[in-house]
């Protein structure tokens, strides 16, 4: 038998829940670090593929037979 919706909310206030606020810098740590380095590990991939690219043309001009 499941509770009734204004029973489950009785037992969060009375199991003293609703303002229980011990995990909340965990998760801000978390969405800090989810909305910088995520959007990080996108930029060194991008700057990673640029510096490969470039590489690769200076290696390949550098192979070139031209005086």
């Amino acid at each position: 038998m499941h509770p009734q919706p204004r029973q489950g909310i009785e037992y969060i206030r009375r199991a003293g829940l609703a303002g229980d606020q011990a995990g909340q810098t965990s998760v801000e740590y978390t969405l800090l670090l989810a909305g910088i380095g995520l959007p990080m590990v996108y930029v060194f991939t991008t700057l990673l593929n640029a510096l490969s690219s470039y590489y690769q043309m200076v290696t390949f001009l550098q192979t070139l037979p031209l005086p």
